[in-house]
């Protein structure tokens, strides 16, 4: 998660922003299975024309936070979005409308929203991408695993049709029609 980009040069709003974002990070890397960069490494990268993706790359990270934070008399606007960089598609984005003054007496409360918003979508985030393949190639053998049982059930009579079996060590089995294809495949 970046530092938010501000209008503002204003010292109260780049404390606010400091305390919002380290707030952010500290939520965030309690969840298990997240890698996240603390404020002391991202403190610096900040604005609106960063290239997310090369900064992505740079930093090693799967996806990156970034977000605006713009002041508007006693309103706050903030937009923030998460960014894969492999690809630089959005993952999330929400927009929060909230009263300075109140963000400014507790600005834990607004970290705790984009935290509540983002958990939903860190959960698949948290594996990377190397470990995304990896399920994705274990989803398609489990698919053409059950795609022969499901024709084993439609050539066979009732009695003899095919056990759809997953056994714990992920091998995918048809019985009785144990076939040498099905064998192969391990998850």
């Amino acid at each position: 998660m970046l530092p938010f980009a501000s209008e503002s040069a204003d010292a109260e709003m780049e404390l606010l922003n400091r305390r919002i974002i380290e707030r952010v990070i500290d939520t965030i890397s309690r969840a298990p299975g997240v890698r996240v960069l603390a404020y002391n490494t991202v403190q610096h990268h900040r604005g609106r024309d960063l290239d997310s993706r090369r900064l992505g790359e740079n930093l090693l990270v799967d996806a990156i936070g970034v977000g605006e934070m713009i002041r508007r008399n006693d309103e706050l606007l903030l937009h923030v979005e998460l960014i894969d960089v492999s690809n630089g598609s959005q993952l999330w984005g929400e927009q929060f409308k909230e009263h300075y003054s109140d963000v400014l007496e507790d600005p834990e409360t607004l970290a705790d929203k984009i935290c509540d918003r983002l958990r939903p979508i860190l959960a698949p985030t948290a594996n990377s991408r190397r470990n995304q393949r990896s399920l994705d190639a274990q989803r398609n053998q489990t698919g053409g695993a059950f795609r022969i049982c499901r024709q084993h059930e439609a050539t066979k009579s009732r009695d003899q049709r095919g056990i759809w079996d997953v056994e714990r060590r992920g091998r995918c089995a048809c019985l009785p029609f144990y076939s040498p294809a099905v064998a192969a495949m391990r998850l």
